[in-house]
């Protein structure tokens, strides 16, 4: 009842549909985290999830949405920069895995830009470009 109530997932997005609806859950709804795998999905190569360049721009997108006027987090919009920072890090980990480490190091040097006054995310572009340099 809940999912459809806040309109259930947008089945446009081509990806995060699941983040937009638990989100848009949230704003009128107590939820809380819960350690217990209570669903299974499947992951493949050609997922979307698992292609950071692709990715990327969903990510973006969402938390343009949620954080702007009508979004579910506009009052929490001083967040912004650390949920733009959190998703190019998620992007710069998986880009490394998929050897892609330029993108990678992309990713991570706009994760820094987002949160500057982050040792981990000092961290990540210097490694980033050690592993570039030894390959």
């Amino acid at each position: 009842d809940i999912i459809k109530k806040v309109g259930g997932f947008d089945i446009t997005q081509k990806a995060l549909q699941d983040w937009d609806c638990w989100l848009s859950i949230a704003k009128n709804e107590m939820i809380d985290y819960c350690e217990a795998p209570l669903t299974y999905y499947r992951v493949h190569s050609n997922s979307v999830s698992r292609s950071a360049r692709k990715t990327i721009k969903y990510h973006i997108k969402l938390i343009d949405k949620i954080y702007g006027p009508s979004g579910v987090a506009f009052e929490f919009k001083k967040s912004k920069n650390k949920s733009l920072s959190r998703s190019y890090s998620i992007c710069s980990v998986i880009s490394e895995q998929e050897n892609d480490l330029l993108f990678s190091l992309k990713c991570a040097i706009s994760s820094l830009y987002y949160e500057p006054n982050s040792l981990r995310k000092l961290l990540r572009p210097l490694k980033l470009l050690l592993s570039y340099m030894r390959t």
